[in-house]
């Protein structure tokens, strides 16, 4: 499976690092791919309820399909209407059916299920209700504002993108900042005018902080060849190679291009 997919997996089902070893059991076809990598969440959720209703594929396999296709199941919130009165109606349809129980359970069990299933609806209610409110909020917004929103959060929030953009943890912040907005497990099922304004904000983040970075490489190479030298005659070295000074980059956890390496080498050539 192309890596592209696999991040969009990873967005669209909300995996974690231990749900990693998930991505080994599906198989995505590759019109299925292509769709998801235009962020057509739709194609995802029909391919995987066709897999959950194959009666020829093992049991719990289904089984495994369903918790994912959970997660990706598309709301029947209304975003123009008032968040708590329309997740309150759509969620109660629903909400005390406990036909699919097995007959076999006692009674004091059904009721163990019947209060978990309360619980849970409880928490998926409450997190739409947040994520309907932070919707309204991102309606509003200009897309400066939702721009500025999302980098200053990562900027602050995780440092380490100070020193050089690091894909792992630009989407590390990305998602901690949904998850801040109460919009993570919904991100691909918001709005449309939404999405938009999400997807042109992180875009606009990426490229700051690698704007940035760079223009600090530009300020500082004439400190670092200076600290670069002096950590190489700590050391007893005396040969200025390309190898050691990524080292020396490495053990500063600085992210510089190879064109900062090439000009600390030629300062300390010259």
């Amino acid at each position: 499976m192309d890596i592209e997919v696999k991040f969009k997996l990873i967005d669209f089902l909300y995996l974690s690092p231990e749900e990693l070893p998930y991505l080994t059991k599906i198989n995505i076809p590759k019109d299925v791919a292509k769709d998801i990598l235009k962020d057509k969440i739709e194609a995802l959720y029909n391919y995987l309820e066709s897999l959950q209703k194959n009666e020829k594929l093992d049991e719990t396999y289904r089984l495994f399909i369903a918790c994912l296709k959970r997660r990706v199941t598309p709301l029947r919130i209304n975003w123009d209407s008032d968040a708590k009165d329309d997740v309150e109606e759509n969620r109660n349809d629903n909400f005390n059916d406990y036909s699919y129980y097995n007959e076999n359970l006692s009674d004091e069990e059904k009721r163990t299920l019947q209060e978990i299933e309360k619980q849970n609806n409880k928490m998926w209610r409450d997190r739409e209700i947040a994520c309907h409110k932070s919707v309204n909020k991102l309606k509003k917004y200009t897309q400066d504002e939702v721009n500025s929103l999302m980098l200053d959060y990562m900027w602050q929030k995780f440092p380490s993108l100070q020193n050089g953009f690091d894909r792992k943890t630009f989407y590390a912040a990305r998602n901690s900042y949904y998850e801040d907005m109460n919009i993570n497990w919904y991100r691909y099922q918001l709005p449309t005018e939404v999405n938009k304004k999400l997807n042109i904000a992180e875009e606009y983040a990426k490229q700051e902080i690698i704007t940035r970075f760079q223009k600090m490489e530009m300020e500082k190479i004439e400190d670092w060849t200076h600290e670069y030298t002096v950590w190489m005659k700590q050391r007893g070295m005396y040969k200025f190679t390309k190898a050691s000074i990524k080292t020396f980059f490495e053990t500063k956890q600085l992210k510089v291009s190879t064109l900062t390496i090439d000009a600390v080498k030629a300062n300390c050539d010259n």
